[in-house]
């Protein structure tokens, strides 16, 4: 079955030619802030992980700087345990690809609600290390979310129809921090 272990850091080969690139940078934020989360994932076929690569290459540049490990990390002398996920084994080589390319590939296709990532965000604009935005990128998504939500136009690139008031227009009101719309007839 399926377990969570802790394994050796050097221990855990990469996969080979993984073609992810990872923001080191926003890793080493996070796991000052949060701590070591997500375990890596490991099949068991290959002996190679197949998910947690970016999370593997910060943990080696710090322990290789001699940074101390974030929490959840554990030193046995001079080895870092990290949590793993065991026990999956996938067909072959050709699966574990694959499993490889989409669990990177369908998180960032999800893509995100505007709104309500806006109204999220823009709790966190004061404390945004290590959740991979900076605060100047949340206050522009923000801004557009709460422009789109207001219906509003640059009078250089509004069609013509909306230029003029016209009685029966609609107009939404929104909150920008919590994304709640009303709509006006006026």
């Amino acid at each position: 079955g399926i377990q969570i272990e802790y394994v050796p850091l050097s221990k855990l080969m990469e996969w080979p030619g993984n073609p992810k690139e990872h923001d080191l940078e926003g890793l080493g934020e996070s796991f000052e802030r949060f701590g070591f989360v997500e375990p890596i994932i490991f099949d068991e076929r290959s002996k190679k992980i197949v998910a947690g690569h970016g999370r593997r290459e910060k943990l080696l540049a710090w322990k290789e700087s001699g940074h101390p490990p974030p929490e959840r990390i554990v030193v046995r002398g001079k080895e870092w345990l990290v949590p793993v996920l065991r026990g999956v084994s996938f067909r072959n080589t050709h699966e574990a690809e694959a499993y490889l390319l989409g669990s990177n590939q369908l998180v960032i296709k999800g893509g995100y609600n505007a709104t309500a990532l806006a109204a999220m965000l823009s709790r966190h604009v004061d404390d945004a290390a290590g959740i991979g935005w900076k605060p100047d990128e949340i206050d522009e998504l923000v801004s557009k979310a709460a422009k789109a939500a207001q219906g509003a136009y640059d009078d250089a690139t509004a069609p013509e129809e909306f230029r003029d008031y016209d009685e029966g227009q609609r107009k939404t009101h929104a909150c920008p921090k919590c994304g709640f719309a009303v709509v006006c007839t006026e």
